[in-house]
Protein backbone atom coordinates (compact mmCIF):
# COMPACT_ATOMS: atom_id res chain seq x y z
CA UNK A 1 0.00 0.00 0.00
CA UNK A 2 1.19 3.56 -1.17
CA UNK A 3 1.50 5.99 2.14
CA UNK A 4 3.09 9.09 2.80
CA UNK A 5 5.04 10.41 6.15
CA UNK A 6 6.75 13.28 7.13
CA UNK A 7 9.70 11.39 9.16
CA UNK A 8 11.70 8.91 6.54
CA UNK A 9 13.10 12.12 4.83
CA UNK A 10 15.65 13.17 7.57
CA UNK A 11 16.26 13.42 11.47
CA UNK A 12 12.71 15.09 12.91
CA UNK A 13 12.75 17.71 15.74
CA UNK A 14 12.26 16.06 19.34
CA UNK A 15 8.81 18.79 18.95
CA UNK A 16 7.36 18.19 15.78
CA UNK A 17 4.42 16.52 14.94
CA UNK A 18 4.30 14.07 12.64
CA UNK A 19 1.92 13.12 9.91
CA UNK A 20 0.98 10.16 7.76
CA UNK A 21 -1.20 10.15 4.36
CA UNK A 22 -2.65 7.36 3.28
CA UNK A 23 -4.64 6.66 0.28
CA UNK A 24 -8.19 6.48 1.42
CA UNK A 25 -9.93 8.19 4.49
CA UNK A 26 -9.73 6.81 7.79
CA UNK A 27 -12.69 5.35 9.21
CA UNK A 28 -14.26 7.12 12.62
CA UNK A 29 -12.46 4.76 15.23
CA UNK A 30 -10.50 5.19 18.28
CA UNK A 31 -7.17 5.87 17.48
CA UNK A 32 -5.15 5.02 20.62
CA UNK A 33 -3.96 1.60 19.46
CA UNK A 34 -4.44 1.53 16.39
CA UNK A 35 -1.06 4.60 15.36
CA UNK A 36 1.73 3.93 17.64
CA UNK A 37 5.02 5.80 18.29
CA UNK A 38 7.49 3.58 19.91
CA UNK A 39 11.16 4.40 20.79
CA UNK A 40 13.64 2.18 19.47
CA UNK A 41 12.95 -0.82 16.56
CA UNK A 42 9.09 -1.52 16.86
CA UNK A 43 8.50 -4.81 18.50
CA UNK A 44 6.53 -7.61 17.01
CA UNK A 45 3.27 -7.23 19.16
CA UNK A 46 2.91 -4.27 18.53
CA UNK A 47 2.50 -4.24 14.76
CA UNK A 48 -1.03 -5.88 15.17
CA UNK A 49 -2.43 -3.62 17.69
CA UNK A 50 -2.89 -3.85 21.21
CA UNK A 51 -5.37 -3.22 24.23
CA UNK A 52 -5.08 0.51 25.30
CA UNK A 53 -3.67 -0.33 28.29
CA UNK A 54 -0.59 -2.42 27.04
CA UNK A 55 -0.15 0.21 23.97
CA UNK A 56 0.40 3.10 26.83
CA UNK A 57 2.84 0.85 28.34
CA UNK A 58 4.96 -0.06 25.50
CA UNK A 59 4.48 3.35 23.09
CA UNK A 60 5.50 6.72 23.44
CA UNK A 61 2.30 9.20 24.72
CA UNK A 62 0.62 10.87 21.36
CA UNK A 63 -2.11 13.38 20.93
CA UNK A 64 -3.87 12.10 17.33
CA UNK A 65 -6.12 13.48 15.46
CA UNK A 66 -7.64 13.05 11.69
CA UNK A 67 -6.67 15.99 9.10
CA UNK A 68 -6.76 16.32 5.36
CA UNK A 69 -10.35 15.21 4.85
CA UNK A 70 -9.65 12.17 6.64
CA UNK A 71 -6.61 10.52 4.58
CA UNK A 72 -3.87 11.93 6.74
CA UNK A 73 -3.14 11.39 10.44
CA UNK A 74 -1.43 13.80 12.46
CA UNK A 75 0.72 12.70 15.95
CA UNK A 76 2.32 14.74 18.18
CA UNK A 77 3.85 13.56 20.82
CA UNK A 78 2.84 14.46 24.61
CA UNK A 79 6.09 15.02 25.56
CA UNK A 80 9.35 16.11 23.85
CA UNK A 81 11.09 13.18 21.93
CA UNK A 82 14.76 11.74 23.23
CA UNK A 83 17.34 14.22 20.89
CA UNK A 84 19.77 12.31 18.41
CA UNK A 85 17.18 8.59 19.50
CA UNK A 86 15.91 6.21 17.25
CA UNK A 87 11.93 6.20 17.05
CA UNK A 88 9.51 3.81 15.10
CA UNK A 89 6.54 5.23 13.64
CA UNK A 90 3.71 2.37 13.18
CA UNK A 91 0.35 2.04 11.69
CA UNK A 92 -0.78 -0.81 13.06
CA UNK A 93 -3.04 -3.26 10.66
CA UNK A 94 -6.10 -3.25 13.11
CA UNK A 95 -6.55 0.87 11.24
CA UNK A 96 -9.72 1.10 9.73
CA UNK A 97 -10.26 3.13 6.14
CA UNK A 98 -13.40 3.56 4.62
CA UNK A 99 -14.04 2.29 0.98
CA UNK A 100 -17.53 3.29 -0.46
CA UNK A 101 -19.32 3.76 3.15
CA UNK A 102 -17.59 0.34 4.39
CA UNK A 103 -15.03 -0.13 6.58
CA UNK A 104 -11.83 -2.55 6.37
CA UNK A 105 -8.70 -3.18 8.44
CA UNK A 106 -5.49 -1.98 7.19
CA UNK A 107 -4.49 -5.62 7.14
CA UNK A 108 -0.69 -5.48 7.45
CA UNK A 109 0.99 -3.06 9.18
CA UNK A 110 2.91 0.12 8.29
CA UNK A 111 6.20 1.09 9.72
CA UNK A 112 8.61 3.97 9.48
CA UNK A 113 11.80 4.48 11.40
CA UNK A 114 13.37 7.65 11.94
CA UNK A 115 15.80 9.21 13.59
CA UNK A 116 15.24 12.11 15.62
CA UNK A 117 18.00 16.00 15.80
CA UNK A 118 20.66 17.45 19.16
CA UNK A 119 17.06 19.38 19.95
CA UNK A 120 18.77 22.79 19.29
CA UNK A 121 15.94 24.28 16.87
CA UNK A 122 12.89 22.15 18.85
CA UNK A 123 10.54 23.78 20.87
CA UNK A 124 11.30 25.09 24.18
CA UNK A 125 10.27 22.06 27.54
CA UNK A 126 10.25 22.43 30.49
CA UNK A 127 11.34 20.15 32.84
CA UNK A 128 10.70 20.12 36.60
CA UNK A 129 13.75 18.87 38.06
CA UNK A 130 12.68 19.06 42.28
CA UNK A 131 10.55 17.78 43.36
CA UNK A 132 10.47 15.03 40.13
CA UNK A 133 7.94 15.28 36.95
CA UNK A 134 5.31 13.03 37.98
CA UNK A 135 6.04 12.43 42.15
CA UNK A 136 3.73 11.65 44.55
CA UNK A 137 2.98 12.47 48.49
CA UNK A 138 5.09 16.04 47.97
CA UNK A 139 4.70 17.94 51.01
CA UNK A 140 2.38 20.30 51.08
CA UNK A 141 4.13 22.99 52.59
CA UNK A 142 7.41 22.68 49.78
CA UNK A 143 9.37 25.56 49.64
CA UNK A 144 9.92 26.11 46.20
CA UNK A 145 10.24 24.63 42.54
CA UNK A 146 13.59 23.52 40.75
CA UNK A 147 13.10 24.21 36.45
CA UNK A 148 14.94 23.88 33.83
CA UNK A 149 14.56 24.89 30.17
CA UNK A 150 15.51 23.34 27.22
CA UNK A 151 16.81 26.58 25.75
CA UNK A 152 16.08 30.19 26.60
CA UNK A 153 12.80 31.98 27.15
CA UNK A 154 11.49 35.21 27.16
CA UNK A 155 10.97 35.26 30.77
CA UNK A 156 11.43 33.23 33.97
CA UNK A 157 7.23 33.86 34.75
CA UNK A 158 5.56 30.21 35.86
CA UNK A 159 1.69 28.98 36.86
CA UNK A 160 1.35 26.71 39.32
CA UNK A 161 -2.37 25.33 38.87
CA UNK A 162 -4.44 22.49 39.89
CA UNK A 163 -4.18 19.92 37.48
CA UNK A 164 -8.14 18.70 38.19
CA UNK A 165 -9.70 22.51 36.88
CA UNK A 166 -6.75 24.63 35.27
CA UNK A 167 -7.64 27.25 38.37
CA UNK A 168 -4.17 28.82 38.81
CA UNK A 169 -3.34 28.77 42.70
CA UNK A 170 -0.09 30.46 42.37
CA UNK A 171 2.07 32.72 39.76
CA UNK A 172 6.10 32.64 40.79
CA UNK A 173 9.42 34.11 39.12
CA UNK A 174 12.33 31.70 38.32
CA UNK A 175 15.77 33.18 40.22
CA UNK A 176 19.34 31.77 39.19
CA UNK A 177 20.07 28.71 41.41
CA UNK A 178 23.69 28.57 42.62
CA UNK A 179 23.72 24.75 42.50
CA UNK A 180 22.57 24.12 38.92
CA UNK A 181 23.91 26.44 36.57
CA UNK A 182 21.13 25.66 33.59
CA UNK A 183 18.16 25.56 36.32
CA UNK A 184 15.67 28.46 37.99
CA UNK A 185 14.74 28.12 41.99
CA UNK A 186 10.60 29.19 41.96
CA UNK A 187 9.81 29.94 45.51
CA UNK A 188 6.09 29.61 46.39
CA UNK A 189 4.64 31.57 48.26
CA UNK A 190 2.14 29.94 50.22
CA UNK A 191 0.94 26.48 51.42
CA UNK A 192 -0.63 24.32 48.84
CA UNK A 193 -3.60 21.99 49.34
CA UNK A 194 -2.84 18.10 50.91
CA UNK A 195 -4.02 15.38 48.25
CA UNK A 196 -4.10 17.55 45.22
CA UNK A 197 -2.29 17.28 41.29
CA UNK A 198 -0.57 20.53 40.76
CA UNK A 199 0.99 21.13 36.68
CA UNK A 200 3.98 23.54 36.51
CA UNK A 201 3.28 25.68 32.93
CA UNK A 202 4.86 28.85 31.52
CA UNK A 203 2.97 31.86 31.86
CA UNK A 204 1.31 33.44 28.65
CA UNK A 205 3.53 35.00 26.54
CA UNK A 206 6.83 33.00 27.49
CA UNK A 207 8.14 32.01 24.14
CA UNK A 208 11.71 30.98 22.67
CA UNK A 209 13.44 33.87 20.31
CA UNK A 210 12.26 32.27 17.40
CA UNK A 211 8.71 32.61 19.03
CA UNK A 212 8.05 29.38 19.14
CA UNK A 213 5.85 28.45 22.31
CA UNK A 214 6.61 25.65 24.94
CA UNK A 215 5.93 22.47 24.38
CA UNK A 216 4.23 19.20 25.64
CA UNK A 217 2.54 18.32 28.56
CA UNK A 218 3.46 20.38 31.78
CA UNK A 219 5.06 18.28 34.45
CA UNK A 220 2.91 17.96 37.69
CA UNK A 221 3.04 16.44 41.15
CA UNK A 222 0.70 15.56 43.97
CA UNK A 223 0.99 16.43 47.39
CA UNK A 224 0.95 14.91 50.53
CA UNK A 225 0.92 16.32 54.28
CA UNK A 226 2.73 19.25 54.81
CA UNK A 227 5.85 18.63 57.54
CA UNK A 228 5.92 20.91 60.75
CA UNK A 229 8.37 19.51 62.72
CA UNK A 230 11.54 21.24 62.74
CA UNK A 231 14.43 18.81 61.07
CA UNK A 232 17.27 17.43 63.10
CA UNK A 233 20.63 16.38 62.79
CA UNK A 234 20.88 12.42 64.18
CA UNK A 235 23.74 10.59 65.27
CA UNK A 236 26.23 13.56 64.33
CA UNK A 237 29.92 12.13 64.53
CA UNK A 238 32.59 15.23 63.85
CA UNK A 239 35.97 15.80 63.53
CA UNK A 240 38.91 17.91 62.98
CA UNK A 241 41.80 15.34 61.97
CA UNK A 242 44.07 14.89 58.25
CA UNK A 243 43.80 18.73 57.49
CA UNK A 244 39.83 18.35 57.43
CA UNK A 245 36.77 19.20 58.94
CA UNK A 246 34.60 15.86 59.04
CA UNK A 247 30.71 15.83 59.36
CA UNK A 248 29.15 12.10 59.43
CA UNK A 249 24.91 12.48 60.56
CA UNK A 250 21.62 11.44 59.47
CA UNK A 251 18.46 12.98 58.71
CA UNK A 252 15.00 11.86 58.88
CA UNK A 253 14.15 12.72 55.15
CA UNK A 254 16.01 13.19 52.17
CA UNK A 255 17.31 17.04 52.78
CA UNK A 256 20.61 19.15 51.80
CA UNK A 257 23.59 19.83 54.27
CA UNK A 258 26.45 22.65 54.39
CA UNK A 259 29.41 21.94 56.12
CA UNK A 260 31.19 25.61 56.74
CA UNK A 261 34.60 26.41 58.13
CA UNK A 262 34.81 30.36 58.48
CA UNK A 263 33.65 31.82 54.99
CA UNK A 264 34.50 27.95 53.41
CA UNK A 265 32.14 25.61 52.75
CA UNK A 266 30.83 22.18 51.20
CA UNK A 267 27.48 21.68 50.20
CA UNK A 268 25.97 17.60 49.89
CA UNK A 269 23.56 16.26 47.61
CA UNK A 270 20.00 15.64 48.76
CA UNK A 271 20.10 12.17 50.52
CA UNK A 272 19.34 10.96 54.23
CA UNK A 273 22.92 9.95 55.20
CA UNK A 274 25.64 12.73 55.24
CA UNK A 275 29.25 12.78 55.38
CA UNK A 276 30.59 16.18 54.15
CA UNK A 277 34.43 16.81 54.01
CA UNK A 278 36.10 20.17 54.19
CA UNK A 279 39.62 20.57 53.51
CA UNK A 280 41.36 23.26 55.95
CA UNK A 281 43.77 25.89 53.82
CA UNK A 282 45.34 26.34 57.03
CA UNK A 283 44.82 25.75 60.49
CA UNK A 284 43.49 28.88 62.11
CA UNK A 285 44.26 28.07 65.92
CA UNK A 286 43.56 26.33 68.55
CA UNK A 287 39.56 25.82 68.18
CA UNK A 288 37.81 25.39 64.89
CA UNK A 289 34.59 27.23 64.72
CA UNK A 290 32.39 25.08 62.61
CA UNK A 291 28.35 25.33 60.78
CA UNK A 292 26.87 22.80 60.21
CA UNK A 293 23.00 23.14 58.45
CA UNK A 294 20.82 21.36 56.98
CA UNK A 295 17.14 21.27 55.51
CA UNK A 296 14.53 19.87 53.47
CA UNK A 297 12.51 20.92 50.57
CA UNK A 298 9.63 22.45 52.52
CA UNK A 299 9.20 25.28 54.88
CA UNK A 300 9.90 24.03 57.85
CA UNK A 301 12.92 25.50 60.31
CA UNK A 302 16.68 23.61 59.23
CA UNK A 303 18.64 22.19 61.49
CA UNK A 304 21.58 24.52 62.28
CA UNK A 305 24.85 23.75 64.66
CA UNK A 306 27.56 26.13 65.51
CA UNK A 307 29.96 24.23 67.42
CA UNK A 308 33.93 24.68 68.58
CA UNK A 309 36.32 22.05 67.74
CA UNK A 310 40.06 21.28 68.77
CA UNK A 311 42.26 22.34 65.99
CA UNK A 312 43.75 19.23 63.87
CA UNK A 313 47.28 18.80 64.75
CA UNK A 314 49.37 20.32 61.70
CA UNK A 315 52.22 17.37 61.86
CA UNK A 316 52.04 15.95 58.20
CA UNK A 317 51.12 12.22 59.62
CA UNK A 318 48.21 10.51 57.73
CA UNK A 319 47.24 6.79 58.66
CA UNK A 320 47.32 4.90 55.30
CA UNK A 321 46.40 1.04 55.65
CA UNK A 322 45.08 -0.86 58.21
CA UNK A 323 44.86 -4.25 58.84
CA UNK A 324 42.80 -5.77 61.53
CA UNK A 325 41.73 -9.38 60.61
CA UNK A 326 45.44 -11.01 59.50
CA UNK A 327 45.78 -14.26 58.04
CA UNK A 328 47.61 -15.53 60.65
CA UNK A 329 45.45 -16.47 63.81
CA UNK A 330 48.12 -14.32 65.99
CA UNK A 331 46.91 -11.14 66.17
CA UNK A 332 50.40 -10.15 66.83
CA UNK A 333 50.18 -9.58 62.80
CA UNK A 334 47.54 -6.96 62.96
CA UNK A 335 49.03 -3.71 61.81
CA UNK A 336 48.51 0.49 61.37
CA UNK A 337 50.50 2.27 58.21
CA UNK A 338 51.25 5.44 58.51
CA UNK A 339 53.18 8.20 56.22
CA UNK A 340 54.92 10.93 56.62
CA UNK A 341 53.61 13.06 54.09
CA UNK A 342 56.24 16.16 55.00
CA UNK A 343 59.76 17.62 54.33
CA UNK A 344 61.26 16.81 57.52
CA UNK A 345 61.84 14.10 59.54
CA UNK A 346 59.57 13.69 62.32
CA UNK A 347 59.79 12.07 65.92
CA UNK A 348 56.84 9.59 66.60
CA UNK A 349 57.92 9.05 70.58
CA UNK A 350 55.20 10.06 72.57
CA UNK A 351 52.18 9.91 69.85
CA UNK A 352 48.81 8.15 70.69
CA UNK A 353 47.35 5.43 68.82
CA UNK A 354 44.22 4.32 69.69
CA UNK A 355 41.06 2.53 68.71
CA UNK A 356 37.52 2.60 69.84
CA UNK A 357 38.51 1.34 73.40
CA UNK A 358 41.92 2.55 74.66
CA UNK A 359 45.19 4.13 73.61
CA UNK A 360 49.19 3.33 73.58
CA UNK A 361 51.55 5.45 73.37
CA UNK A 362 54.48 5.32 70.33
CA UNK A 363 58.11 4.54 71.40
CA UNK A 364 60.94 6.96 70.26
CA UNK A 365 61.55 6.17 66.76
CA UNK A 366 62.05 8.89 63.40
CA UNK A 367 60.08 8.60 60.56
CA UNK A 368 61.99 10.32 58.13
CA UNK A 369 60.58 12.63 55.11
CA UNK A 370 58.18 10.62 52.06
CA UNK A 371 58.99 7.07 54.93
CA UNK A 372 56.13 4.52 55.83
CA UNK A 373 55.82 3.19 59.35
CA UNK A 374 54.27 0.35 60.41
CA UNK A 375 52.90 0.30 63.39
CA UNK A 376 52.44 -3.24 65.27
CA UNK A 377 52.00 -5.28 68.38
CA UNK A 378 55.55 -6.45 70.43
CA UNK A 379 56.69 -9.56 68.22
CA UNK A 380 55.54 -8.65 65.20
CA UNK A 381 58.85 -8.88 63.58
CA UNK A 382 59.52 -12.36 64.93
CA UNK A 383 55.93 -13.87 64.25
CA UNK A 384 56.33 -14.66 60.37
CA UNK A 385 53.46 -16.69 59.03
CA UNK A 386 50.99 -16.00 56.21
CA UNK A 387 51.02 -12.30 55.79
CA UNK A 388 53.18 -10.15 53.63
CA UNK A 389 56.05 -8.78 55.49
CA UNK A 390 56.84 -4.80 54.94
CA UNK A 391 58.34 -3.19 52.42
CA UNK A 392 62.48 -2.93 52.52
CA UNK A 393 61.80 0.76 53.00
CA UNK A 394 59.46 0.79 55.48
CA UNK A 395 59.98 1.87 59.26
CA UNK A 396 58.69 -1.15 61.81
CA UNK A 397 57.81 0.63 65.17
CA UNK A 398 56.41 -2.13 67.43
CA UNK A 399 54.70 -0.86 70.37
CA UNK A 400 55.39 -2.28 74.02
CA UNK A 401 52.58 -4.60 74.10
CA UNK A 402 51.52 -7.66 72.02
CA UNK A 403 48.54 -6.24 71.04
CA UNK A 404 47.25 -2.91 69.70
CA UNK A 405 45.02 -0.56 70.92
CA UNK A 406 43.11 -1.42 74.02
CA UNK A 407 43.07 -4.96 73.52
CA UNK A 408 43.86 -5.83 69.64
CA UNK A 409 41.87 -4.27 66.42
CA UNK A 410 38.37 -5.49 66.49
CA UNK A 411 39.08 -7.66 63.38
CA UNK A 412 35.74 -7.04 61.97
CA UNK A 413 37.26 -3.07 61.72
CA UNK A 414 36.85 0.18 63.69
CA UNK A 415 38.12 3.37 63.80
CA UNK A 416 41.41 4.31 65.17
CA UNK A 417 43.10 7.26 65.02
CA UNK A 418 46.80 9.35 65.77
CA UNK A 419 46.95 11.65 68.14
CA UNK A 420 49.46 14.48 69.84
CA UNK A 421 50.02 13.52 73.88
CA UNK A 422 48.15 16.69 74.39
CA UNK A 423 44.81 15.49 72.45
CA UNK A 424 44.73 17.04 69.36
CA UNK A 425 44.25 14.61 66.40
CA UNK A 426 46.79 13.98 63.36
CA UNK A 427 44.88 11.37 61.33
CA UNK A 428 42.07 9.47 62.05
CA UNK A 429 40.57 6.13 59.64
CA UNK A 430 37.20 5.71 60.12
CA UNK A 431 35.60 1.75 60.55
CA UNK A 432 35.65 -0.07 57.45
CA UNK A 433 34.06 -3.06 57.53
CA UNK A 434 36.62 -6.31 56.76
CA UNK A 435 35.34 -9.55 55.98
CA UNK A 436 38.01 -11.17 54.46
CA UNK A 437 41.31 -12.81 55.70
CA UNK A 438 44.39 -11.23 55.35
CA UNK A 439 42.57 -8.55 53.29
CA UNK A 440 43.98 -4.48 54.26
CA UNK A 441 41.88 -0.96 54.17
CA UNK A 442 43.60 1.72 52.74
CA UNK A 443 43.73 4.63 51.58
CA UNK A 444 43.27 5.76 47.93
CA UNK A 445 44.46 9.46 48.56
CA UNK A 446 46.99 9.59 51.32
CA UNK A 447 46.82 13.27 52.10
CA UNK A 448 43.08 13.52 51.57
CA UNK A 449 40.54 13.63 54.19
CA UNK A 450 39.17 10.70 56.15
CA UNK A 451 35.85 10.00 54.08
CA UNK A 452 34.23 6.68 52.67
CA UNK A 453 35.01 7.67 49.29
CA UNK A 454 38.94 7.87 50.05
CA UNK A 455 38.86 3.88 50.90
CA UNK A 456 40.30 1.30 49.11
CA UNK A 457 40.30 -3.21 49.89
CA UNK A 458 43.43 -4.31 48.64
CA UNK A 459 42.58 -6.75 46.27
CA UNK A 460 42.65 -10.25 46.94
CA UNK A 461 43.42 -11.89 50.42
CA UNK A 462 46.44 -9.62 50.91
CA UNK A 463 48.44 -6.32 52.49
CA UNK A 464 50.53 -4.26 51.29
CA UNK A 465 52.37 -2.78 55.09
CA UNK A 466 54.79 -0.38 54.10
CA UNK A 467 53.81 0.46 50.27
CA UNK A 468 51.29 3.73 50.44
CA UNK A 469 49.58 3.74 46.81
Amino acid sequence: MAWENNVQSGPVSPTSTLWVRLPSAIADQPLEDRVLLTEGEAPETLLDGLDGAAAAARAVLVSARVEAEGAELHLTPRRALAAEARYSLVVTSRLQLAHDGVSEPLGRPLVAGFLTTDGSLAAPVLTLVEPADGALGVPANLAGLRVRWSRPVSASSLEVADAGDGTIVQRVDGLPDPDCADCLLAPLGETLEVGRRYVIRAAPGVVADDGSAPFGDPPSFSTGPARATPLVIEGLDLSATDGCVVARFATAVAARAHLCVGADCVVGAVQRAHELALPLSAVPGPMVQVSLRAWDETTRPGADLHLDLDAPSPLPLRISEVLSRPLAANLVRQFVEVVNLGAEPIELGGLLLSDERGALSLPAATLGAGQVAVLAPRGFSLAGGLDPAPAPSALVVEVAVAHLGANGLKVGGETVSLGEPGGRSISRFSRWPVTVAGQSVARLLPAACDVSTNVLQTPGATSTPGVVP
